[in-house]
């Protein structure tokens, strides 16, 4: 699946060529699955809805690759994680 992988420094989104398949914000994480596959099998494949700390950027990331095999690089780790 090409993707591309953007960042704000506080917010990181996952793109495809149909749509946005996983954010990781301040207030949780979305993996969603592919605009194509959300009709008959629902969007959500992980969600949270609650602040976000250290262990879940870790969580996102292994979420990523077991749920759509791409490797998010800790580059785009929020500055907030690093503090």
């Amino acid at each position: 699946m090409n993707h591309e992988i953007i960042t704000d420094g506080v917010t990181v989104w996952v793109n495809t060529e149909a749509n946005c398949i996983a954010r990781f914000g301040v207030m949780g994480i979305d993996i969603h699955r592919d605009l194509r596959e959300q009709e008959n099998a629902g969007e959500c494949l992980y969600c949270t809805h609650g602040p976000t700390t250290a262990p879940d950027w870790n969580l996102f990331v292994a979420k990523m690759l077991e749920l759509h095999k791409i490797i998010v690089p800790e580059l785009y780790k929020p500055k907030r994680m690093s503090a």
